[in-house]
């Protein structure tokens, strides 16, 4: 009887050791950060139309600050706009779309394991800060100046990170923490203790 709990316990120790080195993800790899900046811009696009109620075929001059260094919140927001019938102009147009991006930034945050031997994974918190300004050329007066704030927080594989992280956009960086000692070290040795426990109870039982 001893015999049959020792061997069970040490192929379940066994089973799950392995089970947890060979685990990956089911969803795939996590989304880029540039993407996740684009997906908090263009909320802050569906709360300025839906402020505004816009009309179709309005024309839009858009202009980004600094100009150049955040050409993927201006992709997100021409993006979002024509998704509701508002056409982008490079001039002119029926109203000016002024975007200052006030702070973007990427932090990481909690470094962890999933379960003994499981993929190490962190929390990804990405953040923007926009102050936008539109303006209706006939008649020439403000609509809207006010600044939009939002941040947006997952869990992603620390090998992944950098493949979420894009080379030439500096707000996509950031430092991973470090893993603590009990995730790094003890979680392992409890394991392989916890076996080896079990192998010298099986071969006591037997003898």
């Amino acid at each position: 009887m001893k015999s049959g709990v020792a061997e069970a316990l040490v192929a379940a120790l066994c089973c799950a050791g392995v089970a947890n080195m060979s685990a990956q993800p089911e969803e795939g790899r996590a989304a880029s950060t540039v993407s996740v900046y684009q997906s908090l811009a263009a909320d802050a696009i569906v709360q300025l139309c839906s402020q505004l109620q816009p009309p179709d075929s309005l024309r839009v001059l858009i202009a980004v600050e600094p100009s150049g260094t955040y050409w993927f919140i201006e992709e997100a927001i021409s993006r979002a706009l024509r998704e509701r019938k508002i056409q982008p102009v490079p001039d002119g147009g029926d109203w000016r779309l002024e975007c200052g991006v006030k702070d973007a930034h990427v932090q990481y945050s909690n470094v962890r394991r999933e379960g003994l031997l499981g993929a190490r994974v962190v929390d990804r918190t990405t953040a923007l800060v926009l102050w936008l300004r539109v303006s209706d050329r006939q008649p020439a007066r403000f609509l809207l100046d006010q600044e939009w704030r939002s941040q947006r927080t997952d869990t992603i594989n620390v090998s992944d990170v950098d493949h979420v992280e894009h080379p030439g956009v500096a707000a996509t960086h950031a430092v991973v923490p470090s893993e603590g000692f009990f995730t790094s070290w003890l979680e392992p040795l409890i394991l392989v203790g916890a076996i080896g426990v079990a192998v010298f109870l099986l071969f006591t039982t037997r003898s």
